[in-house]
């Protein structure tokens, strides 16, 4: 605080304000908490700019399907969108977004994405993992008899792990779609997205009939891309007669695109 001085002339009597100055330390503290709010705000910006999908995620993407089915209906083509039923997999590992339904077209576009960071926990333990234990029970390189083949694969799952550039880079999952009345669709256009720390996948599907049923997507470990359709690691349904729809509205581009 400032401390007050009296004074006493010859004419009157007066106060003299002298002024504390901070030291250094207290102003490089300061500093040191102004950097650290400021470096707290920008990763709590960097993570809701994060949490928000790309653009093409999100948006139509405009295929042969439609531009047939357009050049048929014309403006009355109807395009639906809905909030995605499961959103997530049961796991929480796989998220789905960005659903479009054409009827008319008999297409179904959906987005995928997974984090780099937690993806490989679903697919460490299977055919490859299994695999090598496999070979390390026969060669007994655990070198216990009593050990079986199935305790050994869960040794082997705990360690086989994929670093986050390869689940970026590399091809490890296959989707499927399929319906209540047992029909399968693959994807027969599959757009794949990186973004930091989150794998999309943009999926169509064609062929699909006009029948009032729920579609469920499927996905399934890709080993040197092969499917594995044997095992399933997550399923969500995506489109549901039970919730409400919105007929979507295509904007001026979208229809010059599919003229």
């Amino acid at each position: 605080m400032a401390e007050k001085k009296r004074f006493i002339d010859d004419f009157e009597e007066y106060e003299v304000t002298e002024e504390h100055h901070p030291s250094r330390a207290g102003t490089v503290v300061r500093i040191i908490f102004y950097i650290m709010i400021l470096l707290v705000n920008c990763a709590i910006i960097f993570r809701v700019c994060m949490a928000e999908d790309p653009k093409a995620v999100k948006n139509l993407k405009l295929t042969d399907a439609l531009r047939a089915a357009y050049a048929e209906k014309g403006d009355e083509l109807e395009i639906y969108t809905q909030s995605v039923y499961d959103m997530y997999t049961q796991d929480g590992v796989y998220y789905a977004t960005g659903l479009f339904f054409c009827p008319s077209a008999g297409e179904l576009q959906v987005s995928v994405r997974y984090n780099v960071r937690t993806a490989d926990t679903a697919i460490t333990g299977t055919p490859e993992g299994n695999m090598l234990a496999e070979a390390l029970f026969e060669a007994g390189r655990f070198g216990v008899p009593s050990l079986s083949a199935e305790v050994i694969k869960r040794q082997v799952a705990s360690t086989v792990t994929y670093s986050e550039g390869e689940m970026r880079n590399g091809d490890f999952f296959a989707f499927r779609l399929t319906d209540d009345e047992g029909r399968t669709y693959t994807p027969n256009d599959a757009e794949r997205l990186t973004r930091i720390l989150y794998v999309y996948h943009k999926l169509t599907f064609d062929g699909l009939p006009e029948d009032n049923v729920d579609y469920y997507l499927e996905i399934y470990p890709s080993y040197g891309g092969t499917p594995d359709y044997s095992t399933v690691l997550g399923r969500m349904r995506v489109y549901s007669t039970e919730r409400s729809r919105e007929e979507y509205s295509l904007s001026g581009s979208e229809k010059k695109g599919l003229s």
